[in-house]
């Protein structure tokens, strides 16, 4: 955390998420090769704010309320430009953008 403050930016967005599980050859790197502990997921989180990085997404309550409230405004500009090329039905005027 430190490192991403210093050479990228305190306001870098980081996702601190607690559902690792390891696969395929993880098993051969400790400390891959077991789940996050709630201890080492606090301590992340302790080490974002001691870096001043505030921008963390940690996946918590609320979020799935967020992610909704976002497809239903990219499916809603979907709908905006299909009625403006109405003479092509099922065609886009401009490329939706990814992500």
């Amino acid at each position: 955390m430190a490192w991403l403050s210093r050479e990228l930016s305190p306001a870098t967005c980081v996702n601190l998420m607690n559902q690792y599980r390891p696969g395929a050859l993880a098993f051969y790197h400790p400390p891959l090769d077991r789940p996050l502990s709630p201890v080492e997921f606090r301590q992340a989180r302790r080490e974002a704010e001691a870096a001043g990085v505030t921008r963390c997404d940690e996946r918590g309550p609320g979020h799935q309320e967020h992610r909704s409230a976002r497809l239903a405004a990219g499916r809603d500009r979907a709908r905006r430009l299909q009625k403006g090329n109405a003479s092509r039905p099922g065609r886009l005027e401009a490329p939706l953008p990814l992500g």
